[in-house]
């Protein structure tokens, strides 16, 4: 139960978006990143860059006065806390009619990818300083 509400608590809402280009911010030199309606995994492996795009996301958008059905939801690494059942119900219930962005290590996305219909973005594909 308690880690239903840490889960809902680290959510931050950005509006929609289809696509980003990062240049020189964090460890990321170069990255384009496409997005499509419904779930976007950023996947990959400790210190390759996931967190420094939801990072760059939160500080580059501003979600106030963003009716709900156009905001993406922006989740960083809390769904690892879970054990699979959990993370596959979150995840389908987060991703039903809205854009959600959430960041997962390569290892845990292996538990899950079987069972989920998501936009798999992976770290491998940026440039890094």
């Amino acid at each position: 139960m308690s880690e239903k509400i840490e889960v809902y608590d680290k959510i931050v809402e950005i509006p929609k978006i289809s696509r980003i280009k990062i240049k020189d911010y964090g460890i990321i030199k170069n990255a384009v990143i496409d997005f499509k309606e419904g779930l976007n995994i950023i996947t990959g492996k400790t210190a390759s860059g996931k967190t420094t795009v939801i990072r760059y996301l939160t500080e580059q958008f501003n979600s106030k006065n963003l009716p709900y059905n156009e905001k993406t939801v922006l989740i960083d690494d809390v769904l690892g806390r879970l054990n699979k059942e959990e993370q596959i119900k979150y995840l389908n219930k987060l991703s039903n009619k809205r854009q959600v962005i959430i960041t997962i290590h390569d290892s845990e996305l292996d538990r899950i990818k079987d069972s989920i219909k998501a936009n798999i973005i992976d770290t491998k594909n940026f440039e890094l300083r």
